[in-house]
Formats: structure tokens, sequence, C-alpha cells
């Protein structure tokens, strides 16, 4: 009985082996890059939550005549960060954000479901990424993904979800500066350098909080790391423009604690197209207040 309990066991352990050899062997099927339009008509987006909730994709279309393609999901992560740089096109005008609740979420929670990358295996191995790490994404990752989509959800007008359950969450996540912060702020300026590599033009959004988290972040220690990402971003990419949007009553336009809602969301895609409609080259850092 022991016999076989061992053999089991030894089996088990090698599961996540071989699916890992199959996914390299089959690797030049199983990795296709999106078909994505190449062109000066097209603009290429990606973030989490903050940015999937709070662009309009299809105003953004509407006012534009953009050819809108959007990685953009709730819960979007390094690794997904890494597959979309090295996805888009040479030469192309992106629109991302870092959120800091990207930043500061535990890497275990990140999406990072856009298909097997050995690449970006690689760097968030070199970077830190333990192969438990590694192999949660594998796992995630069971067959090919198109990443880019066209179309988004946004949170309606006047539907406010505030809760104390909320409120405490982040209280926690800012009470200590998680260890893994520094690790995953390198994985994004990875990402970051692949995208001026490839001479592509950089849209940055920096989302609000609603005035009640921003009290909690104000007292912690973790502002400090964030703000130090901020700049390490501002100091590579080297933006030759830096706007404000001031939303009118900010706190109202928002859903949540860090979530803005449709009529918020409407007023940022305004100000990107705005952007957008300059024929232009250089990189800009548009900070929402």
């Amino acid at each position: 009985m022991r016999s076989f309990l061992v053999k089991i066991f030894k089996f088990l352990m090698l599961l996540p082996v071989l699916w890992l050899l199959v996914i390299v062997l089959v690797l030049p099927f199983y990795e296709r890059l999106p078909e994505v339009h190449n062109g000066d008509d097209a603009v290429f987006i990606w973030g989490d939550s903050q940015l999937y909730r709070g662009l309009n994709l299809s105003l953004m279309s509407e006012l534009t005549n953009l050819d809108i393609q959007s990685a953009a999901r709730h819960g979007a992560g390094t690794y997904d960060f890494l597959i979309f740089a090295q996805a888009v096109p040479a030469s192309s005008t992106v629109v991302i954000s870092v959120s800091k609740t990207a930043q500061l979420r535990r890497k275990s929670k990140d999406r990072n479901m856009s298909g097997i990358s050995i690449d970006a295996m690689v760097r968030l191995y070199d970077l830190g990424y333990s192969p438990s790490d590694l192999l949660r994404i594998v796992i995630k990752n069971p067959k090919p993904k198109m990443i880019f989509e066209k179309t988004n959800k946004l949170y309606a007008v006047g539907e406010p979800s505030f809760t104390k359950t909320d409120s405490l969450l982040f209280e926690s996540v800012y009470a200590s500066i998680p260890n893994f912060a520094e690790v995953k702020q390198s994985a994004y300026i990875q990402g970051i350098k692949i995208l001026l590599a490839k001479d592509c033009r950089i849209l940055f959004l920096d989302y609000p909080y609603h005035s009640m988290l921003r009290a909690i972040e104000k007292k912690s220690p973790v502002k400090k790391v964030t703000d130090s990402f901020s700049t390490d971003l501002i100091e590579l990419v080297d933006f030759e423009r830096f706007d404000t949007l001031t939303l009118p009553n900010r706190d109202f336009l928002m859903h949540d604690y860090t979530h803005l809602d449709q009529a918020g969301a409407d007023l940022v895609t305004e100000k990107v197209a705005e952007v957008l409609s300059v024929t232009s080259e250089e990189h800009v850092y548009i900070q929402i207040d």
C-alpha cells in the first residue's frame, strides 16, 4: 500500500513538468500573437480594472475613428503586461495604466491569462518569480488566447458601491509594504522598456482614488513605494508632455474606492481622444484628479 502511494505521489509531482514539456514542444503552434491591425489608425490599450472601467472604448472609437485594440482586463498582471508589450506592433500608439492596486496585488491574485510566452516567463524568473509562481501561470493558460478586444463594460452612473469590507481590505493592503512590490514594479518597468525599444508612443493614464482611500494611503508607508514607481516611470519614458484632467466633483464620479463610473470614464475618454487627435510622436502623462 505504501509503495502504491509513493508511486501516485511521484506521478502527481511529474504532471506539472510533463505539462510544461508539452507546451514547450508545441510552442510554435501554441504561442500565436494576435492578428492586430498594424498602422497609424490603431491604438493599443492595456491596464487592469481601473482602466478597463475607466475608458469608454466605444466612445473612443467614435471620437477618434481609430481601430481600438484593448487588452485591459480586471486583475491584469505583470505577465499579461509583458505579453501585451511583445504583441503590439513596432511604432504603435499605446494607452496604458499601471495602477497602484496592480503593483500591490499579490502575484497569485493577478489574472495572468494571456497565453504562454517563454520569454515573459524567463523575464519574470530573472526578476525573482519563483518556479511555483510560474507554474501557477502555466496552469491558468491551457490554450492560446487572443488578448485584444474592441469593447468593454462600464459601471453605471448612480450605483455606487462602498462597503465596510472594502475599507478594511484597503487598510490591510496599506498597512505594510508588500515584500513582492519591488519585483512586480520591476516587471512593469521591463514591459515599458520593451515598448520603448519598439519605438511605441506611450500615453500613460494615472487614475484617481476616492478621497476616503486617499486618506488611508496618505498615512501608509506604502505610498512612498508607489510614488517611487511613478518617479522611475517618468524618468524612464521621459514624457514630453504632462496633462492634468481635473474631474468635477471627483468622488461623485467614483463607483467605488478605485473605479470611475461611466460619467467619469467618458470624461477620461474625451481627454484621451483629444490627445490622440494631435498628430505627434511625443509621450504623454495624463494625471486624472
